[in-house]
């Protein structure tokens, strides 16, 4: 009696290396992908602190302005 195998066949070399070579190529673009999102990233932390000195100014324009009013309302109060 003659069996057969129902194993599947071993891929050769060159099966192989077209998988590793798709492997390498999802790699390379998720690296472009992690690379864009860090340059997005550094620019985000820029604007965020150009955002905050933005804050602290207008903060110090409030101040001033509240103290000048205070000191208005109170000589008119005399």
């Amino acid at each position: 009696m003659a069996t057969t195998s129902t194993c599947p066949k071993e891929p050769s070399n060159a099966d192989i290396v077209t998988f590793l070579k798709r492997i390498d190529d999802r790699i390379s673009l998720m690296d472009n992908t992690f690379e864009a999102i860090d340059k997005l990233e550094k620019k985000f932390e820029g604007f965020n602190g150009d955002l905050k000195k933005i804050w602290a100014y207008l903060y110090d324009i409030d101040k001033k302005t509240s103290e000048r009013l205070r000191l208005i309302e109170t000589k008119m109060k005399v």
